[in-house]
């Protein structure tokens, strides 16, 4: 009876180790076995946050930085991307591209959490794509959505969704494992292979932006940037500034509006000082007011008794007022009155002078009644 057991359970005893065998190897080439793998590239582990399935805490992995990205590989990118189309498999292959950093920490997440399952990785990645069941939605709920708590987001369950493609393509790979997201040295090359053939033309248009911000500083760091007329002129560079685009046929009216702005602006300064030095070397301390209005209006009232002063010196200038000598000067006159005689009704006169070191120049402009002479 004890050798027909035995012989009873031997049999038994192999074809359970043989059943278990293949399925021991399977899931030691299954990326999501909690039992074979251990923690890999670990970070750190979530105060709060456990797996769903096997209840282990759940470990924040090491992840890479997504790689710098300059304007010029934006630009190739999006014209890779255009030129494939507009098919279904153009559509998939735009997708793998611009999921390149979501795969990476895919891999790093399933490698630091062995056992985890899309949800947890959407609960840490992307917390608003995970909806927690309250008590509305809890009787409508299936029984892994309340084994759970809560389920994934509508867009995470759609058809074709990137996340979940990616999550069933990828395998646990930690980082130090990983392909680089940004290879140093190709770009490095394409960087070499790009100034290599870069002509003079386009070394220009490269530095041209670079050029505009520098002297938009340089002008606005003037002394005279806070006047009120370069001031506003200063205050219009930024909106400007963030019109231009990376085409330099495309966008040349918006730099040629710039430059031209640039023009007026350190014009207006120059102007702003030159009137500011005179003044002060004349006695005028406070010419603020006064300058603003020879840079807004052609002509300005001289209301205030210092600034008639500062005038008159200016045109005695050259001797003792502090001044240096004018190359030219010019005066205008102007009045109202009748003419030819009192009884005449009153009409308008001007006479202009300019005085140089070697020439001077006289006109008039006289009105006449001619009704009642």
């Amino acid at each position: 009876a004890a050798a027909a057991a035995a012989a009873t359970a031997a049999p038994s005893t192999a074809t359970s180790d043989s059943i278990q065998a293949p399925a021991t190897a399977a899931a030691a080439n299954s990326p999501s076995s909690p039992a074979l793998l251990k923690p890999i590239g670990v970070r750190s582990v979530h105060a709060t946050l456990r797996l769903l399935e096997t209840g282990q805490p759940l470990r924040i992995p090491i992840t890479q930085e997504p790689g710098p990205m300059t304007e010029d590989m934006m630009l190739m990118q999006q014209e890779l991307m255009t030129q494939m189309g507009t098919s279904d498999e153009a559509a998939q292959s735009r997708a793998k591209m611009q999921s390149m950093s979501l795969k990476s920490d895919m891999e790093a997440f399933k490698a630091a959490n062995p056992g985890c399952i899309l949800a947890d990785f959407v609960r840490w990645h992307s917390p608003r794509d995970w909806i927690a069941l309250d008590d509305s939605s809890r009787a409508d709920a299936t029984d892994t959505e309340q084994k759970h708590g809560g389920k994934l987001s509508e867009r995470m369950t759609q058809e074709n969704n990137v996340w979940l493609q990616t999550w069933t393509e990828c395998i646990p790979v930690p980082v130090r494992r990983q392909r680089t997201l940004f290879d140093t040295t190709v770009e490095a090359e394409k960087a070499l292979a790009f100034l290599e053939s870069l002509t003079i033309r386009d070394l220009v248009w490269q530095l041209t932006p670079n050029l505009l911000v520098s002297a938009y500083l340089k002008m606005k760091s003037s002394a005279m940037a806070a006047n009120g007329h370069a001031a506003e002129l200063l205050q219009s560079f930024p909106s400007k500034f963030g019109r231009l685009g990376n085409n330099l046929d495309e966008d040349m009216l918006s730099y040629q509006t710039i430059l031209q702005l640039c023009q007026d602006t350190e014009t207006t300064l120059a102007k702003a000082e030159s009137l500011t030095a005179k003044f002060a070397k004349g006695g005028l301390l406070d010419s603020r007011s006064l300058v603003a209005g020879l840079l807004t209006q052609e002509e300005v009232l001289l209301l205030e008794e210092p600034h008639r002063n500062i005038a008159r010196k200016l045109f005695e200038a050259g001797e003792n007022t502090g001044l240096r000598k004018p190359n030219s000067r010019e005066f205008l006159f102007r009045t109202v009155s009748p003419r030819p005689s009192t009884a005449c009704r009153p009409g308008a006169h001007r006479m202009y002078c300019h005085l140089s070191e070697y020439d001077f120049r006289v006109s008039g402009a006289f009105s006449m009644d001619t009704v009642f002479q």
